[in-house]
């Protein structure tokens, strides 16, 4: 024993420390009471390093999982030092560097559900981070890091209308869009536009998709996208929509073609 240098006593108590904190951690993690994640939908959004000090935004029922690279052999550790009570405490992992370099940086994970069956979790979450040694609370992190969390409700798929729907009333729920879309071609000079809508809809986002590129003069769509929900009003009922197709320099002429739908709104 007395042939062993002081270097070499250093490495193997670093060493220890490190093997004694990733056992430590592990027994947190099966003790920390965090969210069971098995059914939280999607691939968790991923968040690292480079975004300290910046806003991420996750979808509702999308877990996200915030990864910094961690060296135990150190005796540094990430742990949360900030997180508000709606979120709750995480679920903590640890995946080790290079096993064939001792002493090898590797990283801490740390994953929160975006739902709770309790309370409404959409909104902003700020998270902080601390790098230190755990026997030396009362000392600044050695690193820090911060990011807030935007919890976001997913955006409602459009209910598709087309020309099948032509004469016939849809349901649509209050709260989710819908889509009429139908044929078009602009190399003819028609188009198509809404000749009738009650007031309380208003006028409809547009957006034209274009025909075959390879083929000039072919046909593409034109779609008119509506909200069922107005900060002014209630809009649940019914709701008729009129659209002609004809050529905006031929306004006194009938349309080539009308198309007509009743809406039917229901909460």
């Amino acid at each position: 024993m007395r042939s062993l240098t002081l270097s070499t006593v250093a490495f193997l108590l670093l060493s220890s420390a490190g093997m004694l904190a990733c056992a430590g951690s592990t027994e947190d993690d099966g003790a920390s009471g965090a969210a069971d994640l098995t059914t939280a939908s999607g691939t968790p959004t991923l968040i690292d390093a480079s975004k300290d000090k910046k806003t991420v935004d996750v979808p509702a029922g999308q877990s996200f999982t915030i990864t910094l690279p961690s060296n135990a052999s150190t005796g540094y550790r990430w742990s949360v030092t900030g997180v508000d009570r709606s979120l709750g405490e995480p679920k903590q992992t640890d995946a080790p560097g290079d096993v064939t370099r001792p002493g090898s940086s590797g990283t801490q994970s740390f994953t929160w559900a975006t739902t709770s069956p309790i309370d409404d979790l959409t909104g902003k979450h700020t998270i902080t981070l601390g790098y230190n040694r755990p026997w030396s609370e009362t000392s600044p992190p050695e690193k820090t890091f911060e990011v807030t969390v935007n919890i976001v409700k997913p955006a409602a798929t459009a209910i598709a209308i087309g020309e099948a729907s032509n004469k016939k009333t849809v349901d649509v729920k209050a709260g989710q869009p819908f889509t009429v879309t139908l044929p078009s071609n602009a190399s003819t000079g028609y188009s198509w536009s809404v000749t009738t809508v009650d007031r309380s809809l208003g006028q409809p986002k547009q957006s034209t998709e274009p025909g075959d590129v390879t083929r000039p003069g072919s046909s593409g769509t034109q779609s008119f996208t509506w909200a069922t929900t107005s900060p002014i009003g209630d809009l649940t009922g019914k709701h008729k929509i009129q659209l002609g197709y004809s050529r905006p320099f031929a306004e006194t002429t009938p349309p080539e073609k009308t198309f007509e739908v009743t809406v039917n709104i229901v909460k």
